[in-house]
């Protein structure tokens, strides 16, 4: 009798633990799909965004919300769509929800105050940038932000206030010539020759190989810098940094501190805000959101003829651009 019972014990701690045990794997089975999903979601949704398809990249990040509403990359990535259709209201809206989940973001803070800024709305933007270079003072996108509202103002502290922000700028990415070259012209606004001629030199040993139609302007305004004629100067420096925008180094600078301009402002969020446990299967998701309908024209390759014969119809983006592929995930 005494053995039947213990028995009978042993059967029912096994079938508890067997309960247990299966329970823990169904969780763990529906937490990878989620994870999966998202990721799935994310990464159609970033390549809609990267090609202009706002109204598919919308639907994309609003059913990222709804898998995830304690991730900020939905709102946020969403606020940015709409910030690119010129839906500011709305805009504003996404990205103070997912602050609410990440306050601290410099990314998320940079488009609130992007919006701000497309609104006129200054003092609300300035607000915004202040309290991200408190928080991220190595934001360099911020940096210049504020950098910009500040050199632009009427007001002499403001400007020096712009000078020392695109000091720090400079300071941190010294090649950057647009940095520099600005910062050229708001010492010279400033009435710092001297200085300004310091960073115009260092400005020659960056770029040996100037435009021959700059020189004539880069000679004359070192020489007048040289002579302490800071107001004089401003007007060749002007127009020898005109002469430099069309170059390609400046444009990949100017991307580095405002990233993409025209239609495609704003930076869109990557990386999920919480750790997203995906394992080995992360890879074979995004491929399998990545499909291809058709080869670019410019790229002169027949991708479609590569792929699948399920992918022929699908409504996937039909960029050759492996961009999102390669960004680090958390």
């Amino acid at each position: 009798m005494k053995f039947k019972t213990i028995t009978v014990i042993i059967i029912g701690l096994v079938s508890v633990f067997a309960l247990l045990y299966t329970g823990c794997e169904k969780k763990k089975e529906t937490d990878k799909q989620k994870s999966l999903d998202m990721v799935t979601v994310r990464t159609l949704g970033l390549a809609f965004l990267e090609e202009n398809k706002l109204p598919e990249a919308e639907e994309q990040f609003r059913k990222l919300i709804d898998l995830a509403p304690d991730e900020a990359l939905g709102y946020a990535n969403l606020g940015l769509v709409y910030m690119r259709m010129g839906k500011y209201v709305h805009a504003e809206e996404q990205f103070k929800k997912a602050l609410e989940i990440e306050p601290n973001d410099p990314d998320i803070r940079l488009n609130l105050a992007e919006v701000y800024g497309l609104e006129h709305r200054r003092k609300e933007a300035i607000a915004v940038l202040k309290g991200t270079i408190r928080t991220s003072p190595d934001h360099i996108k911020s940096l210049y932000k504020l950098a910009q509202f500040y050199t632009k103002s009427g007001d002499r502290q403001k400007k020096l206030q712009g000078e020392e922000l695109l000091k720090r700028v400079v300071k941190a990415r010294p090649a950057n010539i647009v940095a520099r070259l600005q910062l050229i012209e708001i010492l010279l606004k400033n009435g710092k020759a001297d200085e300004a001629r310091m960073h115009m030199e260092k400005l020659r040993q960056q770029i040996p190989d100037l435009p021959k139609e700059s020189l004539e302007f880069f000679d004359k305004s070192l020489a007048l810098m040289a002579s302490a004629k800071a107001k004089q100067a401003l007007a060749p420096t002007m127009i020898f940094h005109n002469f430099m925008k069309v170059t390609r180094l400046y444009q990949a600078d100017i991307l580095e501190l405002k990233g993409l301009g025209g239609p495609l402002t704003g930076t869109p969020l990557l990386t999920f805000s919480h750790d997203i446990s995906l394992q080995a299967q992360e890879s074979e998701s995004i491929l399998d959101a990545i499909r291809f309908t058709d080869a670019t024209a410019s790229a002169g390759l027949n991708v479609a003829n590569l792929l699948p014969q399920s992918t022929a119809g699908s409504n996937i983006p039909t960029s050759t651009n492996f961009h999102y592929c390669r960004c680090r995930f958390r």
